[in-house]
């Protein structure tokens, strides 16, 4: 019983040690992250709790500048401004996995709605702004020219090796509708 007496004391000294230990740890209160921030033309909000909420709101933001930068049609190194900007040459355009999976499922959704949902309205939406920005209408004839651009049917995607091309010169993706 000696033996295990002094046995038994550092046994529990340890125990005690390591049960303090956790208990420190819980009555940490936790580390609240609240952030908001521009993207998409809209803002995006964080609210993040835990040892690591800030490093996890960092990689967050990170990742939506990431793909906004990929999918900004203003950004020429992002796919679906080159895509946009190769439309009508027959010239497959690699996709990232994000813009992948938006123009495919919003493929989806066009065939759906019998074309209802349609992201290949770009020259449709431009005309519209450029007349909202003149303060005048677009004409008639402008507007049948920017209708023949558009048409879920004349953006390809190839699954294969995630690509997709707009078959028709002039046209272009408007991923407004979807992208928020």
């Amino acid at each position: 019983t000696a033996i295990r007496g002094k046995l038994l004391f550092p046994l529990i000294a340890v125990l005690l040690l390591l049960l303090s230990a956790c208990g420190a740890e819980t009555k940490k209160e936790p580390v609240h992250v609240d952030r908001t921030v521009s993207v998409f033309g809209t803002t995006a909000r964080f609210s993040v709790e835990g040892k690591e909420a800030e490093k996890a709101v960092a990689e967050c933001e990170e990742r939506l500048k990431l793909i906004s930068n990929e999918l900004n049609v203003k950004n020429n190194e992002g796919c679906i401004a080159r895509l946009n900007a190769a439309a009508g040459s027959g010239e497959w355009t690699k996709l990232s996995p994000e813009a992948w999976h938006i123009l495919s499922v919003s493929q989806k959704y066009s065939e759906l709605t019998d074309g209802a949902w349609d992201i290949t309205i770009r020259p449709l939406s431009s005309l519209w702004r450029r007349s909202f920005k003149n303060d005048t209408l677009p004409s008639e004839d402008d507007i049948k020219a920017a209708q023949e651009k558009v048409g879920s049917e004349k953006l390809e995607l190839r699954e294969d090796d995630k690509s997709a091309r707009l078959t028709v010169q002039g046209m272009g993706l408007d991923l407004g509708g979807v992208i928020k």
